[in-house]
């Protein structure tokens, strides 16, 4: 009975890691996307800063830019979306690791009717824990 809960959270921790992993790289795709988006934006007003006296249309739909530029780092900020380059810091890290060690009996939520057994799985793993010791 043991072995089957076991494998039962073994599959369900490698379905939540899939999904986990597929929702991350489509997230990087989008962030990629951005930085390329916000590239073309600086070119295009490092040009039209330069075009900007000759019309005053120009100057219009450069101050338009600036103020959807200005609203994207703002969302950047307040999502924690940082450059590549920069890479990861240790508290996410931390915060990473931190996740990965939670008790698997979070799991136990998706379990129907097999409380006891879980139980009984816990019980007995913690005594052989003491046991070995």
């Amino acid at each position: 009975m043991a072995k089957s809960v076991i494998t039962y959270a073994t599959q369900r921790l490698i379905e939540v890691l899939v999904k986990k992993a597929k929702f991350l790289k489509g997230v990087r795709g989008e962030v990629e996307w951005l930085r390329d988006e916000l590239q073309r934006m600086h070119v295009f007003l490092k040009d039209a800063d330069s075009k900007q006296e000759k019309d005053p249309l120009v100057g219009k739909e450069l101050e338009a830019l600036r103020v959807r530029i200005s609203n994207i780092s703002k969302s950047c900020e307040t999502y924690g979306i940082r450059r590549i380059e920069e890479g990861t810091s240790s508290t996410s890290i931390e915060r990473l690791h931190q996740l990965r060690r939670s008790s698997p009996r979070g799991l136990d939520r998706d379990i129907i009717g097999m409380e006891n057994d879980t139980t009984q799985l816990v019980a007995n793993c913690s005594k052989w824990r003491i046991d070995s010791l």
